[in-house]
């Protein structure tokens, strides 16, 4: 999970190959290699073909949808505002919280989006989360928040941060206010670029891993605080595990994915957005 994510091919190569170097002599030549070239029965070859090509289909299955977003929320009141969201678990220490960075960079993710309803000066790990998401696994990193003022100390440390690879997403209405920020070299964006209501312009889930200040991960951050969209937490197995696991909620039925407050923050709505903006500039 990490740079730009995993050329699906490349990962194959990486992957698969594995069992090939196991049969090879010192040599080079290839013990199944012979053996197939020895085989006396002339159907086997050509079975054996088939199941190579069924795993490699099965291998790229696996490995279609990539993660790309990490979404994380660390403070404690909901990306919604929702009264009693999160559940009773210890909040993440930092340690928790890099490890949970070096899975998902393992998985695939190239983007992080760390929300905080609530002034940066109270999470002042959150300096190093993103530093560590940069500078060990080459991140993008969005700051997401709906403070509408920022003091010194904040801008001076967001200016630490690589300033091609960060983002302050903030609420579309507090833009112009935050406007001389961009003159010191912070990159603004809104949190909330589609309208409420609207079908949301996201890949959905199925691109995204969404952990809350618990270590709880849920389908995405929409439905933070829904028992009902509880994937497990990041104690109970690993993303891998989590993520393909039948059993558990892996969509939002389609009645409820409409833009909301809860999709402010989305990585994956604010890249789609980010790149048609690059696309089509005004």
């Amino acid at each position: 999970m990490s740079g730009l994510g995993f050329n699906k091919m490349q990962h194959w190569e990486q992957t698969a190959p594995r069992k090939r170097l196991d049969v090879k002599t010192k040599s080079g030549t290839s013990r199944k290699k012979r053996a197939l070239c020895s085989e006396t029965n002339p159907f086997a070859l050509p079975k054996r073909i088939r199941k190579r090509i069924r795993e490699c289909a099965k291998k790229t299955d696996e490995t279609k949808e990539e993660i790309l977003y990490l979404w994380i929320h660390v403070s404690t009141a909901g990306i919604a505002q929702l009264e009693g969201a999160g559940t009773p678990e210890s909040p993440l220490s930092l340690e928790d919280w890099l490890n949970v960075l070096d899975e998902a960079a393992a998985y695939g993710a190239n983007w992080l989006v760390i929300t905080i309803h609530a002034p940066f000066s109270q999470f002042p790990d959150i300096w190093e989360i993103a530093r560590w998401a940069q500078e060990t696994h080459g991140m993008r990193v969005g700051l997401h928040t709906d403070e509408k003022t920022f003091g010194r100390e904040e801008v001076d440390a967001i200016k630490t941060l690589h300033p091609e690879k960060t983002h302050l997403f903030v609420r579309r209405d507090v833009m112009p206010s935050l406007k001389h920020l961009e003159a010191e070299g912070i990159r603004l964006a809104p949190s909330d670029p589609q309208p409420y209501g609207h079908k949301p312009d996201c890949q959905g889930p199925a691109r995204m891993i969404f952990v809350d200040a618990r270590g709880v991960l849920y389908t995405c951050g929409l439905v933070e605080g829904n028992k009902n969209f509880r994937l497990g937490t990041i104690h109970e197995g690993t993303f891998d595990k989590i993520l393909h696991d039948p059993a558990l909620p892996h969509t939002v039925p389609e009645k409820i994915h409409r833009v909301s407050k809860g999709c402010d923050g989305c990585p994956s709505l604010i890249a789609n957005f980010m790149a048609f903006e690059a696309e089509n500039p005004s």
